[in-house]
């Protein structure tokens, strides 16, 4: 969460690093997030999704992945990331935004469930084993 006061320091604002166990790398300090990531979630093998709630996008990100980022959702406040690691849904990502919850696999093609009336999750929801 980029707070500083001029735009465009906000938008450059690192928003993903790594740890290999010696170092912290940023991993992509051009994820176009506009100084707000409201939740991080593992996505796939070995990629990350992160919720760019000011900039309306679900983004995933991997190791390597030319031009930093990809957005799988376009929605309105996206906040909320949840990855199941088990059963049919594992490796897929979930995000919730202000009119329902999109879920996301980096091979399959995305879905979205409308909410019965628009809100707004936290940022911080798990997936819990049925």
């Amino acid at each position: 969460q980029a707070e500083h006061d001029d735009p465009h320091e906000r938008a450059a604002a690192p928003v993903l690093a790594t740890w290999d166990g010696q170092a912290l790398t940023l991993a992509a300090q051009t994820l176009p997030v506009e100084g707000y990531a409201g939740d991080i979630a593992p996505a796939g093998p070995g990629g990350f999704a992160v919720s760019a709630q000011h900039a309306g996008k679900g983004l995933a990100w991997w190791p390597g992945l030319a031009g930093g980022a990809q957005a799988f959702a376009a929605l309105h406040q996206p906040c909320a990331l949840a990855a199941p690691s088990q059963g049919p849904d594992a490796g897929a990502v979930l995000l919730a935004g202000a009119r329902g919850v999109v879920r996301w696999h980096p091979s399959q093609a995305p879905q979205m469930l409308a909410w019965p009336q628009p809100m707004v999750l936290d940022n911080h929801w798990v997936v819990l084993p049925g």
